[in-house]
C-alpha cells in the first residue's frame, strides 16, 4: 500500500509500505484516506532499471516494512 504523509504547503510524500500474512489481509480492508498509526522499519533495496536508450541504471528503492498497523 502507499502511505500518504502530508507536509506543509499542500504537499504530500507517498511511502510504499509492505505487510505480510494476516496484517496484509487487515490492510486490504482499510479504506482510502484512513488515518493510521504504523510501526515498522524503513528498508532499502537496490534494483536495476532498463532505460529507453538501452542502458541499465542502478537505483535504490525505500519502503516501510510494517510490523503493526492500527486505524486512528
Amino acid at each position: 500500500m502507499l502511505l500518504a504523509v502530508n507536509r506543509s504547503f499542500n504537499k504530500s510524500d507517498y511511502l510504499p509500505c509492505i505487510a505480510w500474512g494476516s496484517l496484509a489481509l487487515a490492510c486490504g480492508e482499510l479504506s482510502v484516506g484512513a488515518r493510521l498509526h504504523l510501526e515498522g522499519r524503513l528498508q532499502s533495496r537496490e534494483y536495476q532499471k532498463c532505460l529507453l536508450d538501452g542502458t541499465i541504471d542502478q537505483r535504490v528503492a525505500y519502503e516501510v516494512s510494517c510490523a503493526r498497523v492500527e486505524p486512528v
